[in-house]
């Protein structure tokens, strides 16, 4: 998977613009919530996400928007997760 950290590393090319790669790796270690999953439930959870991918964004972003609503966010931690979204939606 290809990401663009921001506009900046777009690399003019003769046809048009290259997306420079990136590590994902920075966005996982501070978003995965996997290991927080019971372990005996965890292949079925990989299962639900693989099948159904939509259905378990609604419930993290209910949780998230709780959290927020509770003050229990801090402003980088949103600032970092819609950096994330917007680098996937880039990739895409």
């Amino acid at each position: 998977m290809y990401l663009v950290k921001n506009s900046d590393l777009f690399k003019e090319t003769g046809t048009g613009r290259k997306v420079v790669p990136i590590d994902f790796f920075e966005y996982h270690q501070l978003f995965n919530f996997l290991e927080w999953v019971y372990p005996g439930k965890r292949q079925d959870f990989l299962k639900l996400i693989s099948d159904q991918p939509s259905f378990v964004s609604d419930i993290v972003a209910s949780v998230v928007a709780k959290m927020q609503e509770s003050k229990l966010l801090e402003d980088n931690v949103i600032r970092q997760a819609l950096e994330c979204c917007e680098q996937i939606l880039i990739a895409k």
